[in-house]
């Protein structure tokens, strides 16, 4: 039986993982928007373009460098995988947070409780695609 090279099979789950997230992530939203009454978003398709394409740039860069430093590790575990990435999102949300928001708002009006949230919600994406990522990757079956 034929199987798949390594790093093919690493850059198919990268870029299967980051689209799988944008859809699952904007199909939320829109039942978010459903369950609480909101207005739908007429445009789901360029939401789902857009951040299909934020997603595939963050797994391209973020993602393979989490799998470069677990194959350097001997780590294959999916927690180690997830906590990487959930960290990652983190700090990325974080880092993002500051740029965007302190340029847009005051930085006063925010609160702590605020703050955490937006830096949780960095973690939520990067849980799915990481997640997707080593379903599809399968790191635990190489050989060691």
């Amino acid at each position: 039986m034929n199987q798949i090279p390594h790093p093919i099979r690493t850059a198919l789950a990268l870029v299967a993982a980051a689209f799988a997230t944008a859809v699952l992530l904007c199909t939320g939203l829109e039942i978010w928007y459903v369950v609480n009454n909101a207005a739908l978003d007429d445009n789901i398709a360029s939401m789902i373009f857009a951040v299909s394409t934020v997603m595939l740039i963050s797994c391209i860069v973020v993602g393979t460098t989490i799998h470069v430093v677990a194959s350097m590790l001997h780590a294959r575990a999916l927690w180690f995988y997830v906590l990487c990435a959930c960290l990652s999102g983190c700090l990325l949300a974080l880092m993002l947070q500051n740029k965007i928001l302190s340029s847009t708002f005051s930085m006063t009006a925010w609160t702590a409780a605020l703050r955490t949230e937006i830096v949780a919600f960095g973690a939520v994406p990067a849980l799915i695609a990481s997640t997707i990522f080593w379903l599809i990757r399968r790191p635990d079956r190489d050989a060691p």
